[in-house]
This record gives C-alpha cells, structure tokens and sequence, in this order.
C-alpha cells in the first residue's frame, strides 16, 4: 500500500507540474488582443427565426440569424457597430486576422463602442433550410438543387484583390501572405441559397429584425452584403457612409422594414 500511495502522490505532482508549466508558457504567449478586454456583457442570439414543417410532424427553424455581441464595461455615447461578412464569409471576417493580430470585432469593443456581428441567414451558425434537399432526395430530381456560390481558394485570391493571378501577390499587398492558408480555412459555400425567397429578402430581414431589438446602430458592411444593406434604406434613415468600391444603389426601392425603424443610422463598407 505504501508503495501504491508512493506512485500515485508521483503521479499527482507530475500532473500539477505539468500543468502549471502549460500554464506559464501561456501566459508568456503573444496574444492576439491589443490589450484587456473589460466587458460589461457577452453572449449571442437569434433573430428572424420562423417555424416551418420539414416533413410530417418534423418541425424545424429557418431564415435566423446568429448574433454574436459584446458590450464594452464602459460607457459611450457612440451607437453600436453591427458587422455584416460578405458572399463565402462568416462572421469569423471581423474576429482575429489570419495573422493573429486582433480583429475589428474586438478593436471597436476596445474603443467603448458595443459591436454585434453576425452569421448571414442560411450560413455557417445560422443554420441552412435543408428543405429542398429533402425534396430533391424524395424525388429524386437534383434540378431541384440551387447552386450554391461562393469562392475557392484560386478565385477569392483575385476577387479580393490579393495579386492578380493565384498566389501570385501584388507588390504593394498588406494580405499576410504566410497565414493564407488561415485565410482559406474560413470560406465557407453559400448555403443561403437553400432559403426560400429571393436572395436579399431573408438577410434585410433579419438585419431589420436585429435593428428592431437593439435600437439604432451603425452597419458596417463588406461586399455582397453592401447590396442588400443598401437597398433596406431609404428617407427616413438619418444619415448614410460608405466607401462602397462599386456602385451605390441610393435611389433604389426600400426592400424591407429597416426603412420603417429609423434604426439605420449609417452604412459603412470595406
């Protein structure tokens, strides 16, 4: 017994050396914020959520949103910042660079501004409508498939303008190119494409919905999702920014509720 109860005080201080040795060279890590993090909430949501029949007594979700947020412990007279990704993106766009450096999400925190940054309907936690697969395997007709866009790794080097021919950088590029495939790893299919309607309706939605909960903030939008912030505006928004790369659909019919909360404060586009 004495030599079992010898083996195993051995065992136990292995263990909680061990663990303190992990610990230490963590702590000696570089991090990724760009310092303390003091929050007075964090935590998530969905908005945009509806009820709909799968199949016979099958009940699921579709159309929500996923909400990440983070509220600062300090106090601003500053408006939230609600954060949108563009097509083959997920909220992951605006967390930590593929770099490790601290991201956008955190950076406004940091500033005392609340930031709320979302997964589109029908992508990554957002879930998808698995409807017209399961009507596509019952019938057996895959002309009932959407195709489902998005990017590969070739294609999202050009289109984001990294350098002009596949991982070939431009000169002047500031993508940190040694953490692409970092990059890579977060693009994700268009599944969006699963959800009924036409394509803008369920994410204007959802952003009017999330406006609608969380009283006026500003959207910072990055591609794709530009069009359809865009065109959820109109009058009786108090103000609009954006540095949009490609044309600005200002005159274009209201699409959605967001028009009718006032909660649209600006737009801002990367």
């Amino acid at each position: 017994m004495r030599s079992g109860s010898r083996f195993l005080k051995t065992a136990v201080w292995t263990i909680v050396s061990g663990a303190t040795m992990t610990l230490g060279a963590g702590a000696a890590e570089r991090t990724t914020l760009g310092g303390p993090l003091k929050l007075r909430d964090q935590g998530s949501f969905y908005v945009n959520g509806a009820v709909t029949t799968n199949a016979p007594n099958s009940e699921i979700i579709v159309n929500q949103m996923y909400v990440q947020y983070w509220i600062p412990d300090g106090r601003s007279r500053l408006p939230p910042v609600v954060m949108v990704h563009g097509s083959g993106h997920t909220g992951k766009t605006y967390e930590t660079t593929p770099d490790g450096r601290e991201g956008w999400a955190t950076y406004f925190v940091r500033q005392n501004i609340p930031v709320y940054v979302v997964d589109q309907p029908g992508r990554a936690r957002s879930g998808f409508d698995p409807a017209r697969i399961s009507q596509a395997r019952a019938d057996s007709n895959p002309a009932l498939l959407p195709a489902l866009g998005g990017f590969d790794n070739q294609r999202a080097w050009t289109v984001f303008r990294i350098g002009p021919t596949p991982y070939v950088p431009y000169p002047t590029t500031q993508f940190p190119i040694e953490a692409r495939e970092q990059y890579f790893a977060q693009l994700v299919p268009n599944t969006d494409a699963l959800l009924a309607g036409p394509g803008d309706t369920q994410r204007v939605n959802a952003l009017a919905a999330l406006l609608d909960k969380i009283g006026p903030a500003v959207v910072m939008v990055h591609s794709m999702s530009a069009t359809s912030t865009m065109r959820s505006f109109n009058e009786d928004s108090r103000s609009v920014e954006t540095s949009s790369p490609g044309p600005t659909p200002r005159g274009a019919p209201p699409s959605s509720s967001i028009c009718r909360t006032k909660s649209l404060l600006a737009t801002v586009t990367c």
